[in-house]
């Protein structure tokens, strides 16, 4: 009976440690069941996210080449199956990109030396958080924005040289911003999604002058041009080691004639230097250009056809009532015949002038902004277009001013603002690196 006792008292003690024992077993078993589960749940929420971010950046560098290589607009790669719920071979998922635009424009609230970081606007309203301006022709990075000073400023980018910029002087934005989302299996109910950005920054006026090949000319024809008296063609934006440095002044696709002690001018490290004469044309004039034609000349600058820029154009201006227009499309329908003294335009409201017809001018006449006619342009006196001067047939500068025509990049991408319409080509690098957003 005691050894009967003693056993079931030892049974009874030994019964809770093997049920204790038990659940221990248990819980560990369960405990490693679900690390394991929670590790391979982790290891596999990771590769999805990878291949998102494949497909977000494949996606995204794709668009670029489109925009880049091809000279496609921002916005054209919206809706397009190459970009909207596309893969690629291999991929186990979609991705979707998209093209913005992003156009404004101020003041410099003060002057600001070539070596400032900080840039002071008269207002930051419409300026993305970080991104890419033109001040006068300086292309420049900034980091972020505080108050109205855009802030960590990179002087002279792309080729451009860092130089002072006087108070007033017009600051501009032209981006295309392109959103990228990546997502597996697909964007609309995926288990991973991520979303990558990129901001190019673009410039008005491009001329192909060969496959895949722009430049910015001051002045350019479809005819032949003559530049004769003692004006200048000034191109500021162009030094002789720069990539544009061919066709940046003058462009033909006839013959370029330059007579008497007409010149042209580029830049240089001690400023305004002659580079085509009478006797030596240099490589910022090209003539005889196969891609210059009277036919295709309107689409070297609009991406629309003549009979929608003229819809949306004023059209209410001739010559005896032009003088003072400024800050808009204008579209007349008739020579422009013009002598006296006659304004066009302004430094920080320039026009868009287009003449379905010829353009005479003689005496003091001042432009600011883009001329184009569909006819003859010759210009004389102490005449003077601050911009870009475009004709479908000849082209003849000649008077007595020092400069007949001088390229604006500032005043020319302003006019982005009046016309929606008019082309533009975008840096060949991203000027603003990939962020993750999401």
């Amino acid at each position: 009976m005691n050894r009967f006792n003693k056993s079931y008292k030892q049974q009874g003690f030994l019964l809770p440690v093997a049920v204790l024992m038990i659940l221990v077993v248990g819980f560990l078993a369960v405990a490693i069941s679900y690390l394991f589960t929670d590790s391979t749940n982790a290891t596999t929420n990771i590769l999805q996210s990878t291949k998102a971010l494949y497909l977000a950046e494949s996606g995204l560098e794709s668009a670029q080449h489109s925009i880049l290589m091809n000279n496609s607009s921002c916005t054209s790669i919206n809706g397009g199956t190459n970009f909207t719920n596309a893969t690629f071979t291999g991929a186990q998922g979609l991705f979707t990109v998209t093209g913005a635009t992003n156009s404004t424009s101020t003041t410099l609230s003060s002057a600001i030396s070539a070596t400032a970081t900080t840039i002071p606007l008269t207002n930051t309203t419409g300026f993305t958080n970080n991104g890419t301006i033109l001040i006068d022709n300086e292309l420049i990075n900034y980091a972020s924005i505080s108050g109205n000073n855009l802030i960590n400023a990179t002087r002279g980018i792309l080729g451009t040289s860092a130089t002072t910029h006087s108070s007033s002087a017009n600051v501009i934005e032209n981006l295309c911003i392109l959103t990228s989302k990546g997502g597996v299996p697909n964007l609309n109910a995926s288990s991973a999604q991520v979303t990558l950005q990129t901001i190019l920054s673009g410039n008005t006026f491009p001329v192909q002058t060969g496959s895949n090949s722009f430049s910015f000319p001051t002045v350019v024809a479809a005819g032949a041009i003559t530049l004769s008296g003692t004006n200048a063609i000034l191109n500021p934006t162009v030094t002789a080691q720069s990539a544009n440095f061919p066709g940046s002044t003058m462009i033909s696709g006839s013959t370029i004639t330059i007579s008497g002690t007409a010149t042209t001018m580029i830049n240089s490290n001690s400023g305004y230097v002659v580079s085509s004469t009478s006797t030596s044309l240099k490589a910022d004039v090209i003539q005889n250009d196969s891609y210059i034609t009277s036919a295709n000349l309107f689409g070297q600058f609009f991406t629309q056809s003549k009979s929608v820029v003229k819809a949306a154009a004023d059209q209410s201006y001739t010559s005896s009532n032009i003088n003072g227009a400024s800050g808009k499309t204008i579209w007349m329908n008739s020579d422009l015949v013009l002598s006296g003294t006659t304004t066009i335009g302004t430094a920080t409201s320039p026009v868009v002038l287009i003449v379905s017809g010829n353009v005479i001018t003689s005496g003091a006449l001042t432009i600011y902004g883009f001329l184009y006619a569909t006819g003859m342009i010759s210009t004389s006196g102490t005449s003077i277009v601050n911009g870009v001067i475009a004709s479908e047939s000849s082209l003849t500068v000649s008077g007595t001013n020092t400069y007949g025509a001088v390229y604006n990049a500032s005043i020319l991408n302003s006019l982005s603002q009046i016309n929606s319409y008019l082309k533009m080509v975008y840096n060949s690098t991203p000027t603003i690196k990939q962020q993750v957003i999401s």
